[in-house]
């Protein structure tokens, strides 16, 4: 799967994630990003005594983890069996009530000052039970340093003394890491110290990858200098364990005050399955499962209950369940997966300045409303989970698990992660209502309303918008232009053809249409500049708002010229060079016979341009073509009649910068809410009239934009008596395909109106 989310690190790397795939993090400079965190050891430290007498004396237990080159911590393996470390164990016959104590044993210790003992069961003066460096007396007493008597010796009591050192076997290898082992640059062990278990010390730290045996002679007082890793926080949460890698299963991913947060559950549909009643077994069908699919839950269209998933065979594309399937067998259905149902309203937190590592406990869990979280917004000091058709903030001061706190914000959502853009501390939504701007508080202002309809419902309920796809919707401001543009499917398209634009300034709207899908978009920088990046078919990137051409840069071969001839499948001019980039790319016929039309160039031929689709109306040797052109069309406000019973002088008018190449722009008239424009009764030449040719029987005025004075316009004259039936208001449509020079109309004029709406 493609990344479905991004965010920065406080170290500047990029942390990608997709809800299927484990999270990976990349550095800008590496070929590939690499996978974030790292797994901990699957097996324990095997722990054994040296065969000398020594200073290492007491119960022992081990863990042992991974180092990454950063210095990353992973979780702590499984720990290792208790070891009891003791050369000899000698019965203590006095603990004599002096300070310090003097301890007698039942036969010769053979201690040297220095030395450790670990003393227990001592009744009465109890105050010698406990770990102690000793000082000699003679061959069966000695003092332990820095003790303080209180009572008197009942009875009781043993002596252990210790061991030279630790040896330590079967120390896991990075290979237990799967895919996070050629992370791995460094192993620990870490050991705790006679008498708790609540502090572990790191007693040995290597960088060899190899070995599976290390011994260690650090008795308790050296170790206890070591770096120390407590189990538990202050608060009593789990420490050690805080280093678990990103969750996989969540796709959205934001930044906010030193921790990262994950939500969204993943989902993978591609393809279908088949299912067999009674079986565990489930086929894929044009699928492409990976194995991290383990532990998430199939869904079956159509099936009464979920299944847990127990294994993939990636090679064979198949599942294992953890139960049998339940359900009718079918060779081909459709399907989801995704993870337990537990997580669907649960979100994730990193470590604080570790956005590596994620505690299985660091969770928040919104209200149930019966909605679905969609996304993540950072937006001054709060982080919004964003939902379809609500809004949450979380505020928190050092841990969001402590002292965090989540309340409801706006009754509006957004559709998707990738379905907000933000400027000038306002956050642009779409949501299946409509726009609207989020400023953070408990309202959202309405913004789409001159586009309303496009997000209600046609005659028989078809929507203007396919929400089927919605998961590839996405949206990006370009900050030059002050416009957002948000990427949809329109009703008949199942990838983002079109872009609904917002000039969030002047709060005006228009609607873009683009030759092949956009499939992504992003902002980012180049020559100094920000700039909108759009992802395309076949692996292109193309930048928004760049040159006059839609994919093609100005002088790479002939982009504009005369039809010499034409058939069904294309078109020759016998003058033209063309470019074999301009495979892909839009051909229009701006002109003659057959214009209007648009289609996509599949094959350069020499001088002739070879089309994915028939053309409807053959063009012919009257017809003028524009590779790349941008289309583009505007409709006017619609103004009222001027009352009155005289003949009344109406006029529509442009103002355009002249181009240098033949551009030609379209008019036409709707009289009221028609449907349909006006038919023109009479043929004229633009150059002849004021710049709009006509031709009888149409109903498209045509002007040249090469005219130098930059003007054209088109009478109408007429009277309007308002007590007579007849048109009482008009609009305007103008439409055409930039060519090299573009399209620049600087003001419109319509005499013989009043007001507009």
């Amino acid at each position: 799967m493609s990344a479905d989310c991004y965010a920065q690190t406080p170290d500047g790397r990029l942390m990608i994630a997709d809800g299927i795939n484990p999270v990976r993090i990349w550095d800008g400079q590496t070929a590939e990003p690499e996978l974030a965190g790292l797994m901990p050891p699957t097996s324990a430290v095997t722990m054994a005594n040296g065969s000398g007498a020594g200073n290492i004396v007491g119960n022992y237990f081990a863990f042992s983890r991974f180092i990454d080159r950063r210095g990353n911590e992973s979780d702590f393996g499984p720990i290792s069996a208790q070891l009891v470390a003791q050369s000899a164990t000698l019965t203590v016959t006095d603990a004599t009530n002096t300070t310090p104590i003097a301890v007698t044993t039942s036969a010769p210790h053979a201690l040297t000052t220095g030395d450790t003992v670990v003393i227990d069961e001592v009744l009465g003066n109890d105050e010698a039970n406990g770990t102690w460096e000793v000082s000699v007396i003679d061959a069966t007493s000695f003092y332990l340093i820095d003790s303080s008597a209180v009572n008197d010796y009942a009875s009781g009591g043993t002596v252990r003394t210790g061991v030279d050192e630790i040896n330590y076997t079967d120390v896991p290898l990075p290979a237990e890491a799967e895919e996070w082992a050629s992370k791995v640059v460094r192993r620990q062990i870490l050991r705790n110290t006679a008498g708790q278990a609540t502090t572990f010390y790191i007693d040995i730290d290597t960088e060899d990858l190899v070995s599976t045996s290390f011994s260690s002679d650090q008795r308790d007082s050296v170790l206890s200098t070591n770096e120390a890793v407590p189990l538990l926080d202050e608060n009593g949460g789990v420490f050690a364990n805080a280093h678990g890698v990103p969750p996989r299963h969540k796709r959205c991913l934001a930044h906010h005050l030193g921790r990262m947060f994950f939500a969204v559950d993943g989902e993978y549909k591609r393809g279908a399955v088949a299912v067999t009643n009674a079986s565990v077994t489930v086929r894929g069908i044009n699928t492409k499962w990976v194995k991290w699919l383990k532990g998430f839950f199939l869904y079956v269209d159509g099936a009464t209950a979920s299944c847990e998933i127990l294994s993939v065979d990636a090679a064979a594309q198949t599942l294992t369940l953890t139960e049998a399937y339940t359900d009718a067998t079918q060779a081909y259905a459709t399907y989801k997966i995704r993870p337990a149902p537990a997580e669907r309203r649960l979100s994730y937190y990193a470590e604080a300045n570790e956005p590596e590592s994620v505690a299985a406990t660091s969770t928040i869990e919104l209200q149930e409303d019966g909605d679905d979280i969609t996304g993540l917004l950072v937006n001054g000091s709060f982080i919004y989970f964003l939902e379809a058709r609500h809004i949450y903030k979380l505020t928190f001061q050092s841990n969001p698990g402590i002292d965090g706190y989540v309340f409801q914000g706006a009754q509006r959502g957004c559709v998707n992660q990738r379905l907000y853009a933000e400027a000038e501390g306002t956050a642009y939504m779409l949501d299946q209502a409509g726009v609207h701007a989020f400023t953070g508080g408990d309202e959202s202002e309405p913004s789409s309303m001159p586009i309303q309809r496009l997000f209600q419902s046609q005659a028989g309920g078809i929507k203007w918008i396919n929400w089927k796809a919605a998961e590839t919707f996405h949206a990006a401001i370009y900050p030059a232009e002050e416009v957002v543009r948000w990427f949809v499917c329109l009703s008949g398209f199942n990838a983002p053809r079109h872009a609904l634009a917002y000039h969030h300034r002047s709060k005006s709207w228009w609607l873009e249409e683009f030759a092949a899908p956009i499939t992504a978009s992003c902002v980012g920088a180049m020559a100094g500049q920000r700039r909108v990046f759009l992802g395309g078919e076949g692996r292109r990137v193309s930048m928004l708002g760049v040159g006059r051409f839609d994919g093609i840069a100005a002088g790479d071969g002939t982009l504009h010229g005369d039809v010499t001839s034409a058939d069904r499948l294309g078109i020759t001019d016998a003058y033209a060079s063309f470019s074999a980039n301009v495979a892909g790319l839009s051909l229009a016929i701006v002109g003659g016979r057959g214009r209007d039309q648009r289609r996509k160039i599949r094959t350069v031929d020499g001088q002739r341009l070879v089309i994915t689709t028939p053309w409807h109306i053959t063009p012919d040797d009257t017809s003028k073509y524009q590779i790349a052109g941008i289309t583009w069309r505007f409709h006017t406000r619609r103004w009222q009649f001027g009352r009155g019973e005289k003949l009344t002088n109406r006029r529509f008018a442009i103002f355009f910068r002249p181009t240098k190449a033949e551009t030609l722009l379209d008019l036409q008239l709707f009289l009221d809410d028609a449907a349909s424009p006006t038919v023109w009764q009479k043929s004229q030449e633009g150059q002849v009239a004021e710049g709009f040719a006509a031709t009888a029987g149409k109903d498209t005025l045509q002007a040249n934009l090469t005219r130098t004075n930059g003007h054209a316009q088109q009478r109408f004259d007429g009277q309007k008596d308002p007590n007579i039936d007849g048109p009482r208001s008009l609009r305007f449509q103008l439409s055409g395909t930039a060519g090299e020079d573009g399209v620049e109309i600087s003001a419109m004029d319509v005499d013989g109106v009043v007001g507009a709406q």
